[in-house]
């Protein structure tokens, strides 16, 4: 004997909430300039108390928009919960829906996410009406992904409903609001993310006799694959890293926490940083695919002058002085994509009054608006312009021009600059 099918008592309790008041142009499959209005009016709602896709504004806006065109009456929106769906709002004619609907009723009902599927027999086994979901007559349903949980709607129809239009217009919606949801969880993700990297970087620059430093980094997107950090070591030494993930954005982010986090392991064990350098890139080469590398600029200033760095295929640090400058040059290759590289130190030496300056290859390759790089040659002047500046003031004015020389267009790549001064006897560090 053929199973009976499953039905669902209905309550007799309604939750019916009247559409937005007003008249409203009816949606055309005709007009496709007029559909995209309508998603991007379903769409435009704001987000709930939690940040979350305001699902019950946008059905709102559903039925307001629909129900002239193609008769439908009333809508139910139902949140997945364990093995149910359970009613959160109702929206249009006073009718009844269920309370709840097992998941695996909602499964046959709308068996292909994001897709509509329409009951115009009322007494169809498997549709809304004969499972005792909706009151009797046509029908409709439709399951979209809405964070963080699947979402199910029943539709309620007129004897005039147009099956076809219906169907197409609903799935439309269902796809948009899932997409939607998708969106949303991707920028919390991002939002994760850059916290995470925030983590990542020095939350304060210390304080050291007779250096003063100050930096900044800014990502091209959410999260970015520029990194710095600062080392302190005995009374007066001092070491930094400024280093760049090939890229941007989150695969990016993700390279740079691994440099950050391998220069803090190999430095907290006491290792030279030649020695962290090697096996850094050992540690990348074997995890990261070839196309993912990192360039990263070590330096270590002694309270006496002495500077020593070490660099893998990083742009070169900048001695600057009224005279002239010094471009530290000598390094290795990137991290990541050559297997067996050992990285040694150079020695240098900064004198008093002279400016160490480290960044990346996002300032010196800002273009201008006719596309000429803003390069090397300029930075130096710029940061020789301020150099009876505080430190903080050489980076706000590096930065103010950086944009300015790119017609103050968004940034193309992630930028970062650290600016290390060695004071002059007697002069206090700012």
């Amino acid at each position: 004997m053929p199973s009976e099918p499953v039905r669902v008592p209905l309550r007799t309790r309604t939750a019916a909430t009247a559409p937005p008041s007003g008249p409203s142009a009816p949606v055309r499959l005709a007009d496709p300039k007029r559909l995209r209005r309508f998603l991007d009016h379903v769409l435009s709602a704001p987000p709930d108390a939690a940040g979350a896709p305001n699902v019950g504004a946008s059905l709102g806006s559903v039925l307001e928009e629909l129900g002239p065109e193609f008769g439908v009456t009333s809508l139910a929106w139902f949140t997945e919960e364990g093995q149910v769906f359970v009613r959160r709002r109702v929206f249009g004619a006073d009718l009844p829906f269920a309370e709840l609907v097992p998941s695996d009723v909602a499964g046959r009902l709308a068996p292909r996410p994001r897709r509509a599927r329409v009951f115009a027999d009322a007494a169809e086994a498997d549709g809304p009406a004969a499972l005792g979901l909706v009151a009797r007559g046509p029908s409709a349903a439709l399951r979209f992904d809405a964070s963080p949980h699947q979402s199910l709607v029943l539709v309620t129809l007129g004897p005039r409903a147009d099956a076809h239009a219906v169907e197409f217009v609903l799935g439309t919606v269902a796809s948009a609001l899932s997409a939607r949801a998708l969106q949303e969880r991707w920028r919390r993700s991002l939002e994760h993310a850059a916290e995470i990297q925030r983590g990542l970087l020095p939350t304060s620059l210390p304080a050291h006799p007779g250096i003063a430093m100050a930096a900044r980094s800014v990502a091209a997107e959410e999260v970015g694959g520029d990194l710095f950090d600062v080392f302190p070591f005995g009374k007066a030494g001092l070491g930094i890293a400024v280093g760049d993930a090939a890229g941007h954005g989150l695969p990016a982010a993700l390279v740079a926490r691994d440099v950050v986090v391998g220069l803090r392991v190999g430095l907290d064990r006491g290792m030279r940083i030649g020695g962290v350098l090697t096996r850094l890139n050992r540690v990348l080469r074997a995890g990261l695919p070839e196309s993912a590398f990192a360039s990263l600029f070590y330096a270590e200033v002694h309270g006496d002058g002495r500077l020593e760095y070490v660099s893998a295929g990083h742009p070169p640090a900048l001695r600057v002085r009224r005279g002239g400058c010094t471009a530290l040059r000598q390094g290795g290759p990137v991290l990541g994509p050559v297997e067996h590289v050992t990285y040694r130190r150079t020695a240098s030496r900064l004198e008093h009054g002279e400016t160490l300056v480290l960044y990346t290859d996002g300032i010196t390759e800002r273009r201008s608006p006719k596309g000429e790089l803003y390069g090397e040659d300029r930075l130096v002047a710029d940061v020789r312009a301020f150099a009876d500046a505080p430190v903080d003031a050489v980076v706000d004015g590096v930065f103010a021009r950086v944009r300015a020389f790119g017609g103050d267009a968004p940034w193309a790549d992630d930028l970062t600059m650290v600016v290390v001064r060695r004071m002059r006897a007697g002069r206090a560090s700012r």
